[in-house]
């Protein structure tokens, strides 16, 4: 939108002005930060990570949700770890509240995996797990790749339908967290990357979509 600054510019030149030769990072907010800096970025996707939770868990019938239309790449990445469909959830353009979200897709009867990159305010989930639960869905989980909880998420979640929240330990936060939270590291992703880079190995192999098996 126009008079916005483009913050992430500006960190990406602070890092590289301090020194910074190469970036590891994981799921950035938007893809396009990447061509913010003029250095080697490797970009993670969490999804393979949080996939592997449900794979070990054997939940069957499953759907992944897009909580909007914006994270419907995200959304895609995870149901095809999870050979699952998708779901997305979309609003009315004057529903200020979000109450009377649509999906476009089938929940009905299925467990709905709810996906988002950055877990904030917990609005999000809150809202769309009462659209999923309208709809039919028997249970409910949200994964995300940045658990921040802000002040209020943690009540706001515990009040929702959702069995579980999967967080990675991407962030350290000292505000409260839901009662259902769930760590899963990253550190394995992250470290493997690294060594990668150190014994200039190609890190592709750990992109996303090169371990869509």
């Amino acid at each position: 939108r126009g008079r916005e600054p483009i913050s992430a510019k500006l960190v990406a030149d602070l890092m590289t002005t301090a020194g910074v030769t190469r970036v590891v990072t994981v799921d950035l907010h938007a893809g396009q930060i990447q061509g913010f800096f003029d250095i080697p970025v490797d970009h993670l996707a969490a999804a393979p990570v949080l996939a592997n939770y449900f794979r070990e868990q054997a939940i069957e019938d499953l759907v992944v949700v897009s909580p909007d239309l914006g994270g419907v790449t995200r959304a895609r990445i995870m149901a095809d770890f999870l050979h699952a469909p998708i779901a997305i959830i979309d609003y009315a353009q004057d529903d200020s509240e979000r109450s009377q979200g649509y999906i476009i897709g089938e929940v009905e009867g299925k467990k709905a995996i709810l996906i988002d990159d950055i877990l904030n305010t917990g609005r999000t989930f809150s809202e769309a797990a009462k659209i999923v639960e309208r709809e039919g869905a028997t249970e409910i989980y949200a994964v995300s790749s940045h658990g921040l909880f802000v002040e209020g998420a943690a009540e706001l979640l515990d009040n929702t339908n959702i069995k579980e929240i999967l967080v990675t330990d991407s962030v350290a936060t000292k505000e409260k967290t839901p009662k259902n939270v769930c760590y899963i590291t990253a550190s394995e992703l992250i470290g493997d990357a690294i060594v990668r880079i150190h014994e200039r190995k190609p890190v592709s192999p750990l992109f996303a979509y090169n371990k869509k098996k």
